[in-house]
């Protein structure tokens, strides 16, 4: 392993590293390694340059694919905590960069997933959101875990896709909110913002528009206990003002999603 290890290591280095279908095994099968060095430094970069800078076969590329989807490991023990989190997190930007480059009109591997593939794929975010249940960030001993976060890449990139449809955008919506609903402590690590900017995408991409996000966001309701709000609607909050922020920032902020968001952000902002 440590000889395989520094292999990888040293291609990191080269921008023209290809892999041998080996390297590529043995990167799938530490997805979900509990040392994060090898995890985050290794393996994730590993993974996601080899499939955005086109450094692995299209070969290769369909067997993480088809590894991924036969041992469904974005649902790994997804009942269970650490360290099985792990696997499911960092599955979550394998699939996202899966979805992304099969999308990609200008990458070599466009359209490479079979059809029940792709169908796995755009779906499988929408039952992760609503099936997981431990959002870690950090933990002392397995490092950066990113729950919340690394889903919310995920789901940017399943927005993207060209097959994803106004009805899966909407339903992803409902979706972020009951997450909220559901917490049960503050999130810290900007979360909300990475859940956010799919649905900036959303709009970017004309996949829905601001008048019918202006629909989404209003008449929310969070639980109130012993007199107090519920920590969801704070999540809520820096939910829709990444939205605002993002949009306002391009210059493309229609005036009734505007005045929506700003009667909901008045306190926050």
């Amino acid at each position: 392993m440590e000889e395989i290890v520094k292999i990888l290591f040293d291609k990191l280095e080269r921008s023209d590293s290809d892999y041998t279908n080996l390297e590529v095994q043995c990167l799938y099968e530490h997805i979900g390694d509990e040392n994060p060095e090898i995890r985050d430094s290794l393996v994730f970069i590993s993974l996601a340059s080899g499939l955005v800078e086109e450094k692995f076969t299209l070969e290769q590329v369909k067997f993480l694919a088809k590894s991924a989807k036969e041992e469904d490991i974005l649902f790994y023990n997804i009942q269970k905590g650490l360290p099985y989190t792990v696997t499911r997190t960092f599955a979550a930007l394998l699939y996202g960069f899966l979805v992304r480059v099969d999308g990609d009109s200008n990458s070599s591997y466009h359209k490479f997933m079979t059809e029940s593939e792709r169908n796995y794929y755009l779906n499988s975010v929408l039952n992760y959101l609503k099936e997981e249940k431990d959002f870690t960030d950090f933990d002392t001993k397995y490092g950066w875990v990113h729950g919340l976060a690394h889903a919310g890449d995920y789901l940017g990139q399943v927005i993207k896709h060209p097959d994803t449809n106004q009805e899966s955008i909407l339903e992803a919506f409902e979706i972020v909110i009951d997450i909220f609903k559901k917490l049960e402590y503050s999130l810290s690590e900007k979360e909300e913002a990475r859940l956010a900017y799919p649905f900036v995408e959303a709009i970017l991409e004309n996949k829905i528009s601001q008048e019918k996000l202006s629909q989404l966001v209003v008449n929310r309701e969070f639980p109130i206990a012993e007199g107090r709000r519920h920590i969801g609607s704070f999540a809520y909050e820096k939910f829709l003002a990444a939205i605002y922020f993002a949009l306002e920032s391009k210059g493309i902020l229609e005036e009734k999603l505007k005045i929506e968001l700003l009667n909901i952000l008045k306190e926050y902002c």
